[in-house]
């Protein structure tokens, strides 16, 4: 994609359909064919992103569930050792 990029914006400049000068100070002024291969490359760094958070996020819960869990399950038998609940 960033050889795309280069390829076009060279294009472009060759042609005279942007300005350098311009360019440089302000993005809106590539050719819609600039913009749209310039999108995309920002597009793929943005997803991952998102879904690395989103695991972050699920292994955190998923994590603080089991050591909930393991504490209630571990009071619970405790409990019932001591107060000999189970024993003849």
């Amino acid at each position: 994609m960033f050889i795309m990029l280069g390829v076009r914006k060279a294009r472009a400049v060759k042609t005279g359909k942007v300005n350098r000068h311009q360019a440089a100070l302000d993005n809106r002024v590539w050719p819609e064919e600039v913009v749209k291969v310039s999108n995309n490359i920002a597009n793929q760094f943005e997803a991952p992103v998102l879904f690395y958070v989103l695991c972050l996020v699920t292994y955190s819960i998923i994590a603080a569930v089991s050591v909930w869990m393991r504490g209630i399950v571990g009071h619970a038998h405790l409990g019932g050792l001591e107060s000999g609940y189970g024993r003849r």
